[in-house]
């Protein structure tokens, strides 16, 4: 039994919750391991949403869309930075740095940056993204399979033109809604017409 406790605390107490970061791709359904020994952090009463920076507007609380069948991230095509020092800022400035169109902010740590907001993401309301930011108590970064999300255009319908999708990503992003919603409709054996 003592060896068997020994092996279960011996990751833990090799790994340094102050210290770790991690940064993977966000390109299919697996990604690198991020540390979460520390739990979700509650927000300070009358913590924000902040407004954003660096040309970022904040469009909502989106859902994680890993559990989906075919889902991937919420925001696909970028790449992740997780510390435990983690503020809107520090993550705005992430996603600028690398061109995303798309930043968002989940369980207080995890900044998230793509070019797109997958079609399966859902605008929530804005108390599902209530942890603190690590780095900041006092602002709102995202929640449990939640991002505080933000975008370069302030709208989440990717109407915007930009190298990465723009209008035609947005079209694109809207026939593949439908047709998955024609799809979902009949395996749920529900009939309907989207014309």
């Amino acid at each position: 039994m003592r060896s068997l406790l020994l092996l279960v605390l011996a990751p833990l107490a090799a790994a340094d919750a102050s210290t770790t970061a991690s940064s993977t791709t966000a390109t299919g359904p697996s990604t690198t391991a991020t540390n979460y020994l520390a739990g979700p952090t509650p927000a300070l009463a009358g913590a924000v949403h902040a407004a954003g920076e660096f040309g970022y507007t904040y469009i909502g609380c989106y859902n994680e869309t890993t559990g989906y069948p075919g889902g991937n991230r919420a925001l696909m095509d970028g790449s992740m930075l997780s510390n435990n020092s983690q503020t809107v800022d520090s993550c705005l400035l992430f996603c600028h740095g690398n061109g995303y169109e798309y930043c968002g902010i989940e369980y207080g740590r995890e900044c998230w940056g793509g070019h797109y907001l997958s079609t399966l993401s859902a605008l929530l309301p804005d108390f599902n993204c209530s942890y603190g930011c690590v780095g900041n108590l006092s602002e709102f970064c995202g929640g449990s399979l939640t991002l505080t999300t933000y975008n370069l255009t302030g709208s989440a319908s990717g109407s915007s033109s930009s190298s990465k999708g723009g209008k035609t990503g947005a079209a694109v992003r809207e026939v593949a809604s439908a047709i998955g919603a024609v799809v979902l409709a009949g395996a749920l054996g529900a009939a309907f017409s989207v014309f």
